[in-house]
């Protein structure tokens, strides 16, 4: 077997010198066979001393969410999403190190190639931007999703040695440390955003920000500056940018479990279609994904406090303006076209209602929408 060990490092404060190299080195040993790991935190990761066995190295690890995987590959991993895609929830989730280590990024030459082997291994202090694993003359390219490359290709810093190390190796081991799926052609290796494994990373990130949302912590965003560009993309940030309607703690739990609710509901293709891609956003018809319907709602009524709900519910709503009592517009919603939820890849959710002027007519047609009678509440 072709000996490799590699380290993928994800926004992480360990040198790639010590604790990563080591890591790698050290499951490589006691493993027998090609090695990886896959770091996807701030904290500092600790090497076992003078391990036997993978679990020797694994078992300190796992209170931080760590495991392994033996097969012909050994590998430890915990996957998770980088702090450059936590959007509107990283002032829940609060990493504990906010600043990324320092690392000079480098690349691997063409002469570390021969064929379709590679060969080398990066310095104490170095760290491979992901990106730039495209640009190699391989028999089939390296390709990966633009998921992977948000922050000009340094979310994930890939930190590596191999000695005649085979391309399909070297994809597939690229493939897991990311947690993307590998699909191949006759032409390219294709680091796949994989939807299920982003799913499962987002319900454990929407733990964390419970946790802080409990803590009394609120989400991000409300002094971010615009950074340019056209008049749509300043309309885009307007629309993002806004502060929630209401950061009180009933109001954001409810509004993390319409996120979350909304993202399980989603197919593959509208998962990456919102989230692999920097920027963009999608919008969910109530209409259609009646499942949220409950989950709207609730996060409406659990947005005004009950004082106010007791109150009159007959109050003016002027379009597109919030207004303090979300829970009388729960009886305002046209219910054959409720309107929609959009959510952004900064994981910003906010609530397009449809509402009926005068009567409503439930036996007759859904009402024209128009700009007079909607109105946007931003939840995240």
């Amino acid at each position: 077997m072709i000996p490799i060990a590699i380290a993928l490092l994800i926004n992480s404060n360990v040198p790639a010198a010590d604790s990563i190299s080591d890591l790698s080195k050290a499951l490589f040993e006691v493993a027998k066979r090609s090695a990886i790991v896959v770091v996807p935190t701030y904290d500092q990761v600790s090497v076992a001393s003078d391990p036997k066995l993978v679990e020797d190295l694994v078992d300190p690890l796992r209170k931080q969410g760590f495991a392994s995987l033996t097969s012909d590959v050994a590998v430890i991993y915990q996957n998770g999403i980088p702090q450059s895609h936590l959007g509107i929830l990283k002032g829940l989730v609060a990493p504990k190190t906010p600043a990324k280590s320092a690392f000079k990024e480098v690349s691997i030459p063409q002469s570390a190639i021969k064929g379709n082997l590679i060969t080398f291994e990066t310095k104490p202090g170095e760290a491979i931007k992901v990106n730039t694993l495209m640009n190699l003359d391989l028999p089939r390219r390296i390709m990966v999703s633009p998921y992977y490359t948000f922050d000009n290709g340094s979310d994930f810093p890939l930190a590596m040695m191999a000695k005649d190390m085979p391309s399909s190796d070297f994809a597939k081991a690229l493939a897991r440390g990311l947690s993307g799926k590998l699909v191949t052609d006759p032409k390219f290796y294709n680091i796949a955003f994989d939807a299920n494994n982003f799913r499962t990373n987002v319900s454990k990130l929407l733990v964390l920000a419970q946790k802080g949302v409990d803590a009394g912590l609120t989400p991000s965003g409300a002094n971010v500056q615009f950074s340019g560009g056209s008049y749509s993309d300043y309309q885009e940030f307007q629309d993002t940018a806004q502060p929630a309607q209401s950061n009180s703690k009933p109001s954001l739990t409810a509004g993390l479990t319409l996120l979350g609710q909304a993202i399980a509901q989603m197919n593959d293709q509208l998962v990456e279609q919102t989230f692999a891609y920097k920027g963009t956003s999608t919008r969910l018809n109530l209409a259609t994904f009646t499942g949220l319907q409950n989950a709207a709602i609730s996060y409406l009524r659990s947005s005004t406090p009950a004082t106010q709900q007791a109150g009159t519910t007959s109050q003016r709503v002027q379009p597109g303006r919030p207004t303090n009592n979300l829970a009388a517009l729960v009886n305002r919603v046209d219910p054959r076209n409720p309107g929609k939820v959009v959510i952004s890849t900064e994981f910003r959710v906010s609530l397009e209602l449809n509402l009926m002027q005068g009567r409503p007519n439930r036996n007759g047609p859904p009402q024209t929408v128009d700009a007079a009678n909607t109105i946007t509440i931003q939840v995240l």
